[in-house]
């Protein structure tokens, strides 16, 4: 009987090691649609989909151009003009995906779904990407499914605009990933690698009418961004007074 007992918990714990090696093997599958706000990755980074992504203005040109299942990467991009946005107390690097995949014609479902299996970023103190530091990572074990119909875990929807332009998805970098001593006189660069792509001109931009850092700054800690941010209204609603004050006929003081 001892004997049995003991077979059956060494059983046991081979089955249970067998499914820990699979589940780490095959990784996660992140969905990310029209529904999707805030959707975990790794060291921070998240994922949304819903239509607030939507900027009324992109980046010319593109950081990346996916013409069908393949790795890009960008060329040098001066953090000033990256975007960021800033949720409670943490601040993070904002890009935009704006997919083009085909409706579900010719007898092929899901043909809005694009896997990307690969997405990273870098900075370098120059253009050069042989100096390039890698700052964050998809977890290699993991793929984002974007406008994937067959989603577990709950109903479909599709993001704003996929077909067409606008913003589809962003990815969302904390500033916490940044090595000490980045600035915004740095160059970011961003790799992206994509699968089950049927339409090409899948594009990863930047929003043209973002907050962006100015020239010469560190990439900020959560609380300089808040003030940053701050600061930055201020001055504006400064403005603003002033100019009311000189068309009202009196001077500023």
């Amino acid at each position: 009987m001892k004997t049995t007992l003991t077979t059956c918990k060494l059983a046991a714990l081979f089955l249970a090691a067998i499914l820990t090696i699979s589940t780490t093997a095959l990784g996660a599958i992140i969905y990310v649609d029209g529904d999707d706000t805030m959707v975990n990755a790794n060291d921070g980074a998240f994922f949304d989909g819903t239509d607030m992504t939507t900027p009324s203005a992109f980046s010319t040109p593109e950081l990346i151009k996916n013409q069908g299942n393949e790795t890009l990467t960008s060329a040098a991009t001066s953090l000033t003009t990256v975007p960021f946005t800033t949720i409670g107390s943490n601040s993070f690097l904002q890009l935009i995906y704006d997919q083009q995949e085909t409706a579900n014609t010719g007898g092929q479902p899901n043909r809005e779904r694009v896997i990307l299996t690969g997405l990273s970023v870098f900075v370098s103190p120059d253009t050069n990407f042989a100096n390039a530091t890698l700052v964050w990572a998809l977890d290699p074990s993991d793929q984002v499914h974007v406008n994937d119909q067959n989603r577990t875990g709950g109903p479909f929807a599709a993001t704003d605009t996929p077909q067409s332009a606008g913003g589809d998805m962003t990815l969302n970098i904390p500033f916490s990933v940044f090595p000490a001593g980045t600035t915004s006189d740095d160059f970011l660069f961003f790799r992206a690698t994509q699968t089950d792509s049927d339409n090409g001109g899948d594009e990863w931009v930047l929003n043209g009418e973002g907050t962006t850092l100015p020239p010469g700054m560190s990439v900020p800690e959560p609380n300089t961004a808040l003030l940053l941010i701050a600061g930055l209204g201020a001055l504006l609603g400064h403005r603003i007074a002033r100019r009311r004050l000189t068309i009202g006929g009196r001077s500023p003081g």
